[in-house]
């Protein structure tokens, strides 16, 4: 594997280290943090990965969500298309799709950070989705060659493996005690877990079958904050499968039509969905998993969603209503709808819940709301096409 290294990036991996993405499928894309950051909330950064087109190299724009600034931009591989933070918060790594390969810099400086270091995968390995529940380590889904890659960021960062998997991967997500991570393949309607302390794909069994048969077409996983449920968004169905994870079995809870997304909001432990055709988000409750349903409105096609860690209200992003839907949890009514940018296809809230931002794909800018008044505070621009938006947590 060819490995560049930018130098101010060095010393870190010493010590410690949509209509593109999913296959056909548009993935926003809001990246939770396994672990928690040791970042003071200062230093919160929302990191916006835009795509500059075919061929051309794209961006990371870092935005200060405290005081709502632009404080770098690193030029990535071609065709970036996801993103996730490792060993707390410190490194941010970006799938380049276009490339095949991965960049990976500081976190909290970016403007030393070009080049970035990068790793290269194998020959048509197509990456779209990168995740991280190991320190040191980065998961990849590499939808081109059916497989997961392991990314060691220790020493000399290299691909150390590509485990098998089903058709297509498009989406991850790990257990919090780092000894499962969990893969949605769109292509065969299932879902694969691997285990995490020896990188391994979990063999198989009559008492804990592998790959796990899920819905059509499962685009987004998320898993409660016990571990003991995973949730797989299947778009094709119009369904999400709950896999226990003790056993692999499934429960299907109905939700609305092409669900494409899932916000785990921990302090209710819900699962909020956004449904693009149906216009609406659906809230599972995890104990019980009973759902209820909020419409969004006509034409609205939600794309992303987020909850704030203090469990008052959740934000919805309306790509086709270029508006974010403010939802009262408690009465599950929308309070407020709050004009953005056009196309607004990702949105994530700050861990102390006083600011929301959102990706504006259709105008390239950046949101920023406070919630407080609930009204955009800021507009930032950014380069090209903003695929995706994650943030410190």
């Amino acid at each position: 594997m060819r490995v560049r290294y930018a130098a101010a990036l060095l010393a870190i991996v010493c010590l410690v280290f949509f209509e593109a993405g999913c296959g056909d499928t548009f993935r926003p894309i809001a990246i939770p943090i396994v672990q928690p950051g040791g970042q003071p909330q200062a230093q919160a950064h929302a990191v916006v990965v835009s795509d500059a087109g075919a061929g051309t190299e794209g961006f990371t724009t870092h935005i200060n969500v405290s005081g709502d600034t632009n404080v770098g931009q690193v030029t990535v591989g071609r065709g970036p298309v996801h993103a996730a933070f490792v060993n707390n918060n410190t490194v941010t790594v970006v799938a380049n799709s276009g490339s095949d390969n991965l960049s990976f810099y500081s976190t909290f400086a970016p403007t030393t950070a070009n080049p970035p270091s990068s790793v290269t995968l194998t020959s048509g390995a197509k990456p779209v989705f990168v995740a991280s529940n190991v320190p040191n380590t980065v998961y990849v889904a590499e939808s081109g060659i059916n497989s997961v890659g392991v990314v060691n960021l220790s020493g000399q960062p290299a691909v150390v493996a590509d485990l098998p998997v089903g058709a297509n991967p498009v989406a991850m997500v790990g257990t919090s005690d780092g000894v499962r991570l969990y893969v949605a393949n769109q292509g065969d309607n299932t879902v694969t877990a691997i285990d995490t302390t020896a990188n391994l794909v979990v063999p198989s069994s009559a008492a804990l079958p592998n790959p796990i048969a899920v819905g059509t077409s499962p685009v987004w996983l998320v898993v409660s904050q016990d571990n003991s449920k995973v949730f797989a968004v299947n778009q094709g169905s119009s369904n999400v499968s709950v896999i226990n994870t003790n056993t692999n079995g499934v429960t299907n809870v109905a939700v609305g039509a092409s669900p494409n997304y899932a916000f785990y909001d921990v302090f209710n432990n819900y699962v909020w969905v956004t449904n693009t055709a149906g216009n609406s988000v659906s809230v599972i409750n995890v104990a019980d998993l009973s759902v209820s349903t909020i419409s969004v409105g006509a034409g609205c096609a939600p794309k992303s969603v987020t909850a704030l860690a203090d469990g008052t209200r959740a934000y919805v992003a309306n790509s086709g209503c270029d508006t974010v839907s403010v939802i009262n949890i408690p009465s599950r009514t929308i309070s407020k709808t709050i004009p953005v940018g056009t196309t607004p296809i990702s949105i994530v809230s700050s861990s102390d819940s006083t600011k929301v931002v959102v990706a504006n794909q259709g105008s390239s800018n950046v949101s920023v709301i406070a919630t407080a008044s609930d009204a955009v505070e800021a507009t930032l621009p950014v380069p090209a096409t903003p695929r995706f938006l994650a943030i410190t947590r």
